[in-house]
């Protein structure tokens, strides 16, 4: 049976002989600090299985393994030599040193380095002729009890459970941010879940990305919020400016903790991707990566995908999260039809006479060296949003990762065609030329003219699908797969997570089995579409004031109209709302969620629980939290 770190993990097992001299010893050490970097979260689809070569090729009759584990991601790899599964004693230095934050240990902790100290626990060790007697290797349940974090222990199943056959098989089509939160939430009420993605590992593609609060609090209490505020800009402020550069309004982010329970962070879309592929692979989440889907299967019994190589893999719930050029969406929501910015991309915005596909937004980010030390753009790296506001237009520019990124994000009525395309690189002279023949602040001309290329991105500003979920009632589409929103409304990537947070929930509060699948999905539907349709419909409407402030520069124009989604804790309506909403969806008045079902699902959202705590602990800490100007 295949171990939990057997699918977090590549671990290398070779025999080696016990060194009984000086010279060995050395050797291994220099060894393990040569490779001493921290676990990095850059990539997570690259890690393997387990592969064990036990030659015996020593005196010793019975074979001593040293386990070897290794992270491999793009351009780089970190080594730890020391045992999988280690024994962490409270006095050792080493150990003493670990990140006191619980939802923080597993990534920051220094493996390589507590390895050099922390001694053998499968076999005696010589030292100067002598014969050390220890403790024999513990077993799998001895070790996730002692060195894993409380928070891990209770959010999956025990390690003897991981191939249960009666737990719920949750497979999820695409590794987006949909796709990957409807993974972790899932893993966290126990269930087992599979993640089939067409590519070959974690995309490397895309730009700025907001996290709104209403996320920020979910994934905090997930045990993320120190990982992903490393990733952020840490500015305290959201400045609106004209296009000529005089101050209009500025909304001091500092206030957020305190007014919506977490504060708005914005990064780098490829790194937040990384941060939740971590954490889905800590969890048990199986990936398999290069498996195109090409058929699904939509049964009531038993659905199941069908891959490119003819391999049909069956579930009990089939999420599909497959973006904004979803292939299940024809498939598996007719009334949809091919996706209508799909259409627009070899079409120019002109062409069409719908307001809303108008427009499109030329957006890029890179390394913030060169405008860092330029004088007339050094300003932009206090850790501060700033939008500009221009004729029928709006411009922003952000710091990413603790001001090493930068990017910028242009609104306007294209002149251009529009692609939905993450390769279609177009000219950045698209924009600069743009700013030049209106008269724009000369250090934003400055700082857009750094960037070599950029994408002329599709703006959608249609309403979310009628229907999420398909006839079989087993099949559900989730994230841009069914509601792709306007880059105004800032809430893209927050209400995809949402939906996956929501999911795990009504799938466990509908008895957490196959039966109750179509149950949990109907209602999953009844509860999510409205709550994105209103996301939708401010992105409109924030687009129409910050680009009418031009014609009509009123106060009102400056309003921050995404605030009032950020008051919202999504597995909390859920929790509060599922049971009325299910009975009006089914027409069913006498169903009533079952309390041992309702305690479970409660216990495992770990609300107010440790990870949680040492969030809010955090973001009250302001010498620490922000970096004040």
């Amino acid at each position: 049976m295949a171990g939990f770190w057997d699918r977090v993990i590549r671990r290398r097992s070779s025999t080696q002989t016990v060194a009984s001299s000086s010279t060995s010893l050395g050797r291994k050490s220099s060894k393990s600090s040569e490779s001493s970097r921290p676990l990095s979260t850059s990539s997570f689809f690259s890690l393997e299985r387990v592969s064990t070569n036990n030659n015996k090729r020593n005196s010793f009759q019975q074979p001593m393994v040293h386990t070897e584990t290794t992270i491999e991601y793009e351009g780089d790899v970190s080594t730890a030599n020391g045992l999988v599964l280690p024994i962490l004693d409270a006095t050792d230095e080493s150990v003493a040193a670990a990140p006191s934050d619980p939802s923080s240990f597993m990534r920051t902790y220094d493996w390589p380095r507590a390895a050099q100290t922390r001694r053998s626990v499968d076999r005696p060790v010589q030292q100067n002729g002598s014969t050390l007697d220890e403790s024999p290797a513990p077993s799998a349940r001895e070790w996730e009890e002692k060195a894993l974090p409380a928070r891990r222990r209770s959010s999956a199943a025990p390690f003897g459970e991981w191939e249960d056959d009666r737990r719920l098989k949750v497979m999820v089509v695409g590794s987006g941010f949909a796709g990957l939160a409807a993974a972790i939430a899932c893993a966290r009420q126990g269930y087992s879940v599979t993640v089939v993605e067409r590519g070959s590992g974690k995309s490397p593609h895309g730009d700025l990305l907001t996290l709104g609060s209403n996320c920020v609090r979910l994934l905090a209490r997930w045990g993320l919020f120190t990982d992903l505020w490393q990733k952020s800009a840490r500015g305290g402020w959201w400045l609106l400016k004209d296009y000529k550069g005089n101050d209009l309004e500025g909304k001091d982010l500092r206030d957020f903790p305190a007014t919506y329970g977490a504060p708005l962070m914005q990064g780098h879309r490829a790194q937040y991707l990384g941060v939740l592929g971590i954490e889905a692979r800590m969890l048990g989440v199986e990936f398999r990566t290069g498996t195109e889907v090409v058929e699904f299967n939509d049964s009531a019994k038993s659905p199941s995908i069908v891959t490119a190589k003819g391999e049909t893999l069956f579930a009990d719930c089939i999420v599909v999260a497959d973006g904004v050029s979803s292939y299940a969406r024809a498939y598996l929501a007719p009334e949809l039809g091919e996706s209508s910015t799909k259409l627009r991309s070899t079409e120019s915005n002109t062409d069409t006479t719908d307001e809303g596909k108008m427009y499109s937004v030329h957006r890029g980010a890179m390394a913030s060296d060169k405008l860092r030390a330029n004088p007339l753009t050094s300003y932009f790296f206090d850790g501060c949003m700033r939008t500009f506001l221009g004729p029928d237009s709006h411009l922003k520019i952000a710091p990413l990762d603790n001001n090493q990124q930068v990017s910028f994000t242009y609104v306007s009525r294209s002149r251009y065609k529009a692609s939905l395309s993450w390769r279609d690189r177009r000219p950045v002279a698209e924009v600069t030329e743009r700013l030049k023949e209106e008269g724009w602040d000369p250090s934003v001309i400055e700082a857009v003219s750094a960037f070599r290329t950029c994408l002329n991105w599709a703006v959608e500003e249609d309403p979310p699908a009628k229907r999420w979920c398909t006839d079989g009632g087993k099949i559900v589409l989730l994230g841009d797969a069914v509601h792709a929103l306007s880059p105004m409304s800032f809430q893209g990537a927050s209400q995809a997570i949402e939906d996956g947070a929501s999911l795990a929930v009504c799938l466990a509060l509908a008895g957490g089995t196959s039966e109750g699948v179509p149950r949990a999905l109907r209602t999953l539907e009844a509860l999510r579409r409205p709550r994105v349709l209103e996301a939708q419909r401010r992105g409109t409407q924030q687009r129409k004031l910050w680009h009418g402030w031009y014609d009509n520069p009123s106060p009102a124009n400056f309003d921050l109209l995404v605030a009032e989604a950020y008051d919202y804790d999504v597995e909390m309506h859920t929790l509060a709302s599922f049971e009325r909403v299910c009975q009006k969806v089914t027409d069913d008045k006498t169903f009533v969620v079952d309390p041992a079902h309702r305690k479970a699902c409660m216990a495992k959202l770990g609300i107010n629980g440790p990870a949680e705590l040492a969030s809010k602990a955090f973001m009250e800490d302001w010498s620490l939290a922000w970096e004040r100007g």
